[in-house]
Protein backbone atom coordinates (compact mmCIF):
# COMPACT_ATOMS: atom_id res chain seq x y z
CA UNK A 1 0.00 0.00 0.00
CA UNK A 2 1.27 3.83 -0.67
CA UNK A 3 -0.70 7.11 -0.15
CA UNK A 4 0.11 10.03 -1.40
CA UNK A 5 -0.46 12.75 1.96
CA UNK A 6 -0.06 16.02 2.50
CA UNK A 7 1.39 16.48 5.44
CA UNK A 8 2.38 19.62 7.92
CA UNK A 9 5.64 19.37 10.16
CA UNK A 10 6.22 22.18 12.94
CA UNK A 11 9.86 21.88 14.56
CA UNK A 12 10.51 24.43 17.36
CA UNK A 13 13.35 24.76 19.92
CA UNK A 14 12.48 24.72 23.65
CA UNK A 15 14.75 27.26 25.88
CA UNK A 16 13.94 26.56 29.31
CA UNK A 17 10.84 24.71 28.68
CA UNK A 18 9.53 27.47 26.16
CA UNK A 19 9.21 27.11 23.06
CA UNK A 20 10.84 29.47 20.38
CA UNK A 21 12.26 29.36 16.77
CA UNK A 22 9.29 27.13 15.21
CA UNK A 23 10.11 26.32 11.81
CA UNK A 24 6.89 25.31 9.93
CA UNK A 25 6.64 23.00 6.45
CA UNK A 26 3.73 22.30 4.35
CA UNK A 27 3.90 19.83 1.60
CA UNK A 28 3.29 16.50 -0.10
CA UNK A 29 4.58 12.99 0.26
CA UNK A 30 4.05 9.77 -0.11
CA UNK A 31 3.31 6.72 2.72
CA UNK A 32 3.76 2.98 2.47
CA UNK A 33 3.97 0.13 4.39
CA UNK A 34 6.75 -2.03 5.42
CA UNK A 35 7.15 -5.46 7.32
CA UNK A 36 5.89 -4.63 10.64
CA UNK A 37 5.83 -0.73 10.34
CA UNK A 38 5.14 2.16 8.20
CA UNK A 39 7.73 4.93 6.08
CA UNK A 40 6.98 8.35 5.52
CA UNK A 41 8.85 10.04 2.75
CA UNK A 42 9.03 14.07 1.71
CA UNK A 43 11.32 16.55 0.44
CA UNK A 44 11.81 20.14 2.09
CA UNK A 45 13.84 22.66 0.95
CA UNK A 46 16.00 25.37 2.92
CA UNK A 47 14.75 28.53 2.71
CA UNK A 48 17.93 30.82 2.82
CA UNK A 49 20.11 28.47 0.12
CA UNK A 50 16.84 26.82 -2.15
CA UNK A 51 18.41 23.45 -0.98
CA UNK A 52 16.29 20.15 -1.64
CA UNK A 53 16.37 17.43 1.15
CA UNK A 54 14.73 14.18 1.07
CA UNK A 55 13.47 12.70 4.69
CA UNK A 56 12.39 9.44 5.04
CA UNK A 57 10.55 8.49 8.51
CA UNK A 58 10.69 4.84 9.31
CA UNK A 59 7.90 3.96 12.02
CA UNK A 60 8.31 0.26 13.72
CA UNK A 61 8.11 -1.34 17.32
CA UNK A 62 7.66 2.21 19.05
CA UNK A 63 10.94 3.82 17.27
CA UNK A 64 11.17 6.02 14.55
CA UNK A 65 13.99 6.23 12.57
CA UNK A 66 14.79 9.90 10.35
CA UNK A 67 16.85 9.94 7.12
CA UNK A 68 17.68 13.14 5.94
CA UNK A 69 19.50 13.24 2.46
CA UNK A 70 21.03 16.55 0.79
CA UNK A 71 23.65 18.89 1.51
CA UNK A 72 22.30 19.07 5.49
CA UNK A 73 22.27 14.80 5.76
CA UNK A 74 21.70 12.63 8.49
CA UNK A 75 20.49 9.65 9.96
CA UNK A 76 18.56 9.16 13.67
CA UNK A 77 17.18 6.72 16.04
CA UNK A 78 14.14 8.00 18.21
CA UNK A 79 13.45 5.82 20.81
CA UNK A 80 11.64 6.92 24.02
CA UNK A 81 14.34 6.72 27.15
CA UNK A 82 17.59 5.80 24.55
CA UNK A 83 20.12 7.51 23.31
CA UNK A 84 21.84 7.59 20.10
CA UNK A 85 24.74 8.72 18.70
CA UNK A 86 25.68 9.56 14.97
CA UNK A 87 26.94 12.06 12.86
CA UNK A 88 25.17 15.22 10.94
CA UNK A 89 27.10 15.91 7.99
CA UNK A 90 27.19 19.55 6.38
CA UNK A 91 28.63 21.60 3.36
CA UNK A 92 31.54 22.26 5.96
CA UNK A 93 32.46 19.44 7.57
CA UNK A 94 31.12 16.29 9.72
CA UNK A 95 29.60 17.53 13.98
CA UNK A 96 29.36 14.26 15.97
CA UNK A 97 26.00 14.29 17.26
CA UNK A 98 23.73 12.61 20.02
CA UNK A 99 19.86 12.67 20.74
CA UNK A 100 17.91 11.68 23.97
CA UNK A 101 14.18 11.38 23.17
CA UNK A 102 11.97 11.66 26.48
CA UNK A 103 8.97 11.23 24.07
CA UNK A 104 8.57 9.52 20.58
CA UNK A 105 4.69 8.51 19.58
CA UNK A 106 3.40 7.92 16.20
CA UNK A 107 -0.07 7.21 15.20
CA UNK A 108 -1.56 5.59 11.59
CA UNK A 109 -4.63 5.79 10.82
CA UNK A 110 -6.62 4.90 7.94
CA UNK A 111 -7.08 8.60 6.21
CA UNK A 112 -4.19 10.08 8.56
CA UNK A 113 -1.40 9.98 11.42
CA UNK A 114 0.42 11.82 13.21
CA UNK A 115 4.15 11.68 14.92
CA UNK A 116 5.61 13.77 17.98
CA UNK A 117 8.60 13.29 19.22
CA UNK A 118 10.74 15.52 21.99
CA UNK A 119 14.32 15.08 22.42
CA UNK A 120 17.56 16.70 23.51
CA UNK A 121 20.05 17.36 20.63
CA UNK A 122 24.09 17.13 21.55
CA UNK A 123 26.56 18.48 19.08
CA UNK A 124 30.01 17.71 19.40
CA UNK A 125 29.70 16.42 23.22
CA UNK A 126 28.27 19.34 24.61
CA UNK A 127 24.07 19.95 24.68
CA UNK A 128 23.07 22.44 21.72
CA UNK A 129 19.28 22.49 22.54
CA UNK A 130 15.75 20.74 23.40
CA UNK A 131 13.75 20.28 20.18
CA UNK A 132 10.06 19.44 19.72
CA UNK A 133 9.03 17.74 16.38
CA UNK A 134 5.37 17.03 15.43
CA UNK A 135 4.25 15.87 12.19
CA UNK A 136 0.69 15.58 10.77
CA UNK A 137 -0.59 13.83 7.64
CA UNK A 138 -3.41 12.89 5.52
CA UNK A 139 -4.43 11.22 2.64
CA UNK A 140 -4.34 13.51 0.03
CA UNK A 141 -7.48 11.97 -1.85
CA UNK A 142 -9.79 12.26 1.19
CA UNK A 143 -8.11 16.02 2.07
CA UNK A 144 -9.00 16.96 -1.78
CA UNK A 145 -12.80 15.40 -1.66
CA UNK A 146 -13.39 16.98 1.19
Amino acid sequence: MRKNVILSAVGYTKNHGIPEDAVKLFTTGFLSDTDGGWRLRYSETEPETNAKSRVTLTMSDGAVEMTREGPMSTSMVFKTGQRFQGVYATPYGQLDMGIFPSEVQYRIGSDDGEINISYQLDLQGQHAADHELHIRFADKASHERA
